[in-house]
C-alpha cells in the first residue's frame, strides 16, 4: 500500500436533492493519478452525444463523505475527488471539460454512495480551492494503463480474446464450443452466464486491476442447461460447451 496525498483544485457546491442540504465536491490532483487519454473538445463532444459516453473514462479518486463547517459554520458534507494533475490543467484551461468532470464526479458519488445530487445547478466557488483539509488516502500499487476510482476500485473493461467452433460428439448431438483467453484471472473471479441465444461473462484480474467483458450473441439455439464450463488453470484458458439443437444450417 502507498499513500496518496491530494492537493487542492478547485471546490464545487451543490446539493442533496433527498434532504436539501449543502454538499461540496473537493476536485483535487495527484501526480500519482493516470491521466486519460488525451482528446481534443470535438472529440468530448461526439463522446457525451454518443449512446455510449462512458466510452472515455477518467482515473479518478473518490474519497469517503466527511463532515465540515462552511462559511456560515453550518455544517455540510464534502467529498474529495483527485484526479491526474495533468488532466486537472486540462480541465482548468476547458469549460467544456471541466463541466463534464464536475458531472462524471457528481454521478460517481451518488452511484458509490446511493445519493440525489443536483448535476444541473452545481457552482464553482470562487477564491477558495476547497472546503477543510485535504485526506490522506491508502492506495494500491497500479498497473497502466489504468481506468479506475481509489480506493474502491473501477476496473478497465476489456473484450478478452476468444473464438468459437461448431463440433459433433456422437451422431446426434452438436455443440458450439468457445474457448475464452484470461491471463492473470483465478476461476473464482469468473462470474459466466449463458443464455438461450448469448454468453456473457464477466472476470476480474487478481493483480492488474482490470476487468475482463464479454457479450456475444450465439448464432444457434443453445440448450442452457446442458452447458457445461472447464477452466484450465495452467493455460489461463476456458471452455464452455454448448449443445443446441439440431437443425438444418
Amino acid at each position: 500500500m502507498k499513500k496518496l496525498t491530494p492537493e487542492p483544485g478547485l471546490c464545487v457546491k451543490t446539493k442533496n436533492l433527498q434532504t436539501g442540504s449543502k454538499v461540496f465536491v473537493n476536485v483535487c490532483k495527484s501526480t500519482q493519478i493516470p491521466a486519460p487519454r488525451e482528446i481534443d473538445e470535438d472529440e468530448l463532444t461526439a463522446i457525451v452525444q454518443s449512446e455510449d459516453p462512458s466510452d472515455y473514462r477518467i482515473p479518478m479518486c473518490l474519497g469517503e463523505p466527511r463532515t465540515e463547517t462552511d462559511k456560515s459554520q453550518n455544517l455540510c458534507t464534502v467529498f474529495d475527488v483527485t484526479i491526474s494533475s495533468k488532466f486537472y490543467e486540462r480541465i482548468r484551461d476547458s469549460l467544456l471539460f471541466r463541466s463534464f468532470l464536475v458531472t462524471v464526479s457528481i454521478e460517481g458519488i451518488e452511484d458509490k454512495y446511493n445519493l440525489q445530487l443536483e448535476k444541473n445547478e452545481w457552482v464553482i466557488l470562487k477564491n477558495r480551492q476547497c472546503i477543510g483539509s485535504m485526506v490522506e488516502v491508502e492506495i494500491r500499487k497500479l498497473a497502466k494503463p489504468l481506468v479506475t476510482e481509489l480506493p474502491n476500485f473501477i476496473y478497465e473493461e476489456i473484450v478478452p480474446k476468444f473464438r468459437m467452433c461448431k463440433r459433433s460428439i456422437g451422431i446426434a448431438t452438436k455443440s458450439l464450443e468457445a474457448e475464452i483467453f484470461l491471463p492473470r484471472v483465478n476461476c473464482r473471479d469468473i462470474v459466466l452466464d449463458v443464455g438461450d441465444d448469448r454468453i456473457k461473462l464477466e472476470a476480474f484480474e487478481s493483480d492488474h486491476n482490470h476487468k475482463y467483458v464479454l457479450d456475444v450473441f450465439i448464432p444457434v439455439a443453445i440448450v442452457s442447461e446442458r452447458t457445461s464450463a472447464r477452466f484450465l488453470v495452467n493455460q489461463k484458458i476456458l471452455f464452455v460447451t454448448m449443445p443446441y439443437a439440431d437443425m438444418d444450417e
